[in-house]
């Protein structure tokens, strides 16, 4: 993607994905897109079982966008270009693989375009969390999920697409008139003085899809169709924002350790794992939050008065104001200082 650019586009995998958890009933998608879907809830009851024992394993879940499977099921397929079912088998595949052998390798050598967002996006302690434990089960619900969405590809959903299509690229087009004009990722960057590490943005539209913003790699967010062109610009604007303050390379200098699956890093002495990780990403959303308004400003584009719906959803408060007190300099490093200044006051129940 060309340097500083807003793509707004759409895909098919999300739609698919997002699809089948609708059909399953969870609360991840939107039910007013299907006059059919009770129907398809009924005729596919057997197959969705799996998905929703699954529960939080597959289901939206801030700061980390979703479970600890939510990286196999949705994030890693959108982000390879799954674009018809025999895709998703073949994605699956390699997922498995990569369960079985606790390493992303088997999915970064299927997909070498993706490897190196995949090699920075998912960084060591997240890695850990998700390799740990036994892979069986995670396998067996991977194939639950990959049967069910091959079904209802077969089943109906290869016949939508065309249309979903392009009437989803029409509305991108739509959304893409207003949010080019913004520069946002040149506000950003001249903002904090430093450039942006994706080097832009694309969002996928999704016609099924509830989330406003679910990262789908270092490169790349999923935005469900049913918003409106506004908020799915503020949505492009909060998002650049956090990338602007590079979530992988916070780690690494958290860590005092490169990114890439490590086990056991450890931070001064600390040892920096998955509740370590979170609370990190937490600080680099609530540093994207405290600058966006001075962004926005400089593009001309008019944020809701009240509170900042990331930092109510987020909780995020009283890091908003912490924030304000972090000596001035790189914005990553300033984020780090952050979380050091904060992290012995994490909430007992995070």
């Amino acid at each position: 993607m060309k340097p500083g650019r807003v793509a707004i586009t759409t895909a098919y995998y999300p739609n698919l994905v997002a699809h089948a958890f609708a059909v399953a009933g969870l609360s991840n998608s939107r039910t007013d897109y299907c006059a059919g879907l009770d129907e398809l809830g009924q005729r596919f009851r057997e197959q969705t079982a799996g998905v929703l024992a699954a529960g939080s394993q597959v289901g939206f879940a801030a700061p980390m966008a979703g479970g600890p499977l939510f990286t196999f099921i949705y994030q890693i397929p959108a982000r390879a270009g799954v674009e018809s079912a025999a895709g998703v088998k073949a994605v699956f595949e390699a997922s498995e693989r990569a369960l079985g052998a606790r390493t992303l390798g088997p999915l970064m050598e299927s997909y070498p375009a993706a490897a190196s967002d995949w090699g920075r996006f998912y960084p060591g302690p997240w890695l850990d969390f998700v390799f740990s434990g036994d892979p069986a089960p995670k396998i067996r619900l991977l194939l639950s999920i990959s049967s069910l969405l091959q079904a209802l590809a077969g089943d109906h959903f290869d016949e939508w697409w065309p249309g979903w299509r392009r009437e989803l690229s029409s509305r991108a087009a739509g959304i893409q008139s207003v949010a080019g004009p913004l520069r946002l990722v040149h506000r950003w960057e001249q903002h904090l003085g430093v450039p942006c590490p994706s080097g832009g943005l694309r969002v996928l539209l999704s016609r099924p899809d509830r989330t406003s913003a679910s990262s789908v790699g270092g490169e790349a967010i999923v935005a469900g169709e049913g918003l409106s062109d506004e908020q799915v610009v503020r949505s492009v604007l909060h998002e650049i924002g956090v990338r602007m303050f590079d979530p992988p390379r916070a780690v690494e200098i958290a860590t005092g350790r490169r990114t890439g699956g490590e086990a056991g890093s450890e931070a001064g002495g600390r040892e920096f794992g998955i509740k370590e990780y979170g609370w990190l990403l937490r600080c680099v959303e609530a540093a994207a939050c405290a600058e966006k308004q001075a962004v926005a400003a400089a593009a001309g584009l008019e944020l809701p008065g009240g509170v900042d719906p990331f930092v109510r959803a987020m909780g995020l408060t009283g890091l908003v104001e912490e924030w304000a007190g972090m000596p001035a300099g790189d914005p990553v490093q300033r984020v780090v200082a952050l979380f050091e200044a904060t992290y012995e006051r994490l909430p007992a129940a995070f």
